[in-house]
């Protein structure tokens, strides 16, 4: 599949396809032409998605404002995204939508806004944003740009910590019973590097609210095309699509990493966890029952693992 910038002699598929995707209706088809006709309209933020010659998908962003009443702040709009009927459920509305983001980014935009389900769009990273609704619309499914991700430096460890800790009283995470310490965890830190095992740390403005670390998987170099990563989030911040903002990051990069193989190791009753690497293609691998007794209750471990 192709992801390439829309140009004129699209219109008329791009036109078809809106229809087609939204029930035969032609409300879309003409938004889009409206949007194109605008000062708010980006080329570059009209992007299809191509196989075969054939135009399969296609997602608008382009520019706006939000009043506060006082003043006027400049956002970007996702709307609207179609695949084709046939096509739907494949990925290629999700890769359009992170090939928009990623534009909206390099060019300087921060903030993307949208209406649309509050269940779908989180596993982008995007989440609840309450303006005024009557500048708006339904306030309860405007959402924003995915949390920033970046490679953690030592000051982060005291905030990785707190939030490692934070999940042991929940018996469902990790195996240690007590908190760790963050003298404990230096030299776990300095076992990773951006270029071969990355510790990421997700934030909220100045805030670090999640991270994901590879390991490197039983400490022999046969096995170094395979890693074991760990997500971890802060409690406030759980069931917002964090998870799956990092797995799809891991996944990305997997091949730059020099990675064929990713696991994870799963306590059997940790079911969000086990959803969530199974939704993104990762099996049962391996069973080790009843290997850690989390005060007095024998518990099994799963091991998860896809090919990159």
């Amino acid at each position: 599949m192709k992801l390439r910038t829309e140009t004129s002699e699209d219109h008329s598929q791009v036109y078809d396809l809106n229809v087609a995707a939204f029930g035969n209706r032609e409300d879309e088809s003409r938004l889009v032409g409206r949007i194109r006709q605008s000062e708010g309209f980006i080329p570059e933020f009209s992007i299809v998605a191509e196989m075969d010659e054939d135009i399969v998908g296609h997602v608008l962003f382009s520019k706006a404002t939000v009043s506060d009443g006082a003043e006027e702040h400049p956002v970007i709009v996702l709307a609207p995204i179609a695949v084709q009927p046939q096509r739907q459920k494949q990925g290629i509305g999700a890769e359009l939508i992170r090939e928009g983001l990623k534009r909206c980014r390099e060019l300087g935009y921060g903030v993307v806004l949208l209406i649309g389900h509050p269940s779908y769009y989180p596993k982008f990273g995007f989440r609840p944003a309450f303006f005024n609704p009557t500048k708006l619309g339904k306030r309860d499914a405007i959402l924003r740009e995915p949390y920033p991700v970046t490679d953690a430096i030592v000051e982060d460890l005291p905030a990785i910590v707190e939030i490692y800790n934070s999940t042991i009283a929940g018996r469902k995470v990790t195996a240690d019973l007590e908190p760790v310490t963050i003298n404990s965890r230096r030299r776990w830190f300095d076992e990773h590097s951006p270029d071969h095992r990355p510790l990421w740390v997700m934030k909220d403005e100045d805030r670090i609210i999640a991270w994901l670390s590879f390991q490197s998987f039983y400490g022999r170099p046969a096995y170094n095309a395979t890693a074991e990563l760990s997500i971890y989030i802060s409690e406030d911040y759980r069931s917002k699509g964090i998870g799956s903002q990092f797995l799809e990051k891991a996944i990305q990069e997997s091949p730059r990493l020099s990675l064929l193989n990713l696991v994870g190791f799963v306590f059997g009753h940790n079911e969000p966890s086990l959803a969530l690497l199974r939704k993104y293609g990762f099996q049962q691998w391996g069973l080790l029952p009843k290997v850690a007794n989390m005060d007095g209750v024998e518990r099994d471990l799963v091991i998860l693992g896809r090919r990159v």
